[in-house]
């Protein structure tokens, strides 16, 4: 399908070294399969895909929000008419109608950009260190406090001495 947007033009070429953020935006998990295996994205989720994925996804996650929305505007006017056919139902192959869907579903990673999976993992990470910290915090440390008259009593005399060791023997070897 044509597209506005430069990268899901491909016309069948693909490249592989451009890296794709590819988000979710509806509120249900959306499902596809490629190559007889399930990609499987939950609601609001981004993930990095490659180039021929994201153009696949894209169009199908695109689809089916438009399906949706001229399927809800056809139920709400079916009391009405039992002829109503919702005009959204027409604007599935035209570009300035998928664009907006498009560019909040699917972007280009920067060279430099971090994934958004390792984003996640680290977000989630700092988020288990902060809390462990704050439990730290709340936990009761011994009051080990001592003022200079406690440590002058430590003395040469209060120090057990060191244990003498038996002198080591050699045993005579005959030349």
């Amino acid at each position: 399908m044509k597209s506005n947007i430069e990268f899901l033009n491909t016309e069948g070429l693909f490249d592989n070294a451009r890296r794709f953020a590819f988000t979710n935006i509806t509120d249900e998990v959306f499902t596809s399969k490629y190559d007889g295996r399930p990609i499987v994205v939950q609601p609001h989720q981004t993930i990095e895909l490659p180039h021929y994925l994201i153009v696949k996804l894209t169009g199908e996650l695109v689809d089916k929000i438009m399906i949706g929305v001229a399927t809800t505007d056809d139920h709400a006017h079916r009391p009405t008419s039992q002829f109503y056919r919702s005009p959204a139902g027409t604007n599935f192959g035209i570009p300035n109608q998928r664009e907006p869907l498009e560019r909040q579903i699917a972007r280009e990673l920067k060279e430099d950009e971090e994934s958004p999976e390792v984003t996640i993992i680290r977000q989630e990470e700092r988020r288990k260190v902060l809390a462990d910290l704050e439990r730290s915090k709340n936990d009761a440390l011994p009051d080990i406090t001592a003022s200079p008259s406690d440590l002058s009593i430590i003395g040469t005399d209060t120090l057990a001495e060191p244990k003498k060791k038996a002198p080591i023997k050699f045993k005579n070897v005959k030349k």
